[in-house]
């Protein structure tokens, strides 16, 4: 069973990932109809601009840090990258095998919570 501590966190870390989601998505489908970037770099922009929305929300609200945030910062970048490094993979991995772009960013957008919580939780905050 899951403690009910442990319960309330998952949910706050929840909220604040769909608020960087949606940042995500809404920057990410901006970009994809009004620019001819490609797939990739246009899922690598709408990430990093949903990453200061995810520090901060998890920082202050999920996590109720105690770690000085420079070093919070550095290790949620270092998740963040490894994270970045995945979903672009599926970004590729889904254009590649012909998925539209939408698709594709969509994958990748809701591919990773879980492995962000976890690596979030035992080594950034």
């Amino acid at each position: 069973m899951i403690p009910q501590g442990e319960t309330a966190r998952v949910a706050r870390f929840a909220l604040v990932g769909l608020a960087a989601t949606a940042t995500h998505l809404s920057v990410a489908m901006f970009l994809n109809y009004a620019s001819p970037l490609s797939a990739v770099l246009i899922h690598t922009l709408a990430y990093l601009t949903a990453f200061s929305v995810s520090f901060v929300g998890h920082y202050v609200y999920t996590f109720k840090s105690r770690r000085r945030w420079q070093q919070a910062l550095r290790r949620f970048l270092a998740v963040s990258l490894a994270v970045l490094c995945l979903s672009s993979l599926i970004v590729k991995l889904c254009t590649v095998a012909g998925l539209a772009s939408a698709t594709s960013l969509l994958l990748a957008a809701f591919s990773v919570p879980a492995l962000t919580y976890l690596l979030s939780r035992k080594l950034v905050f």
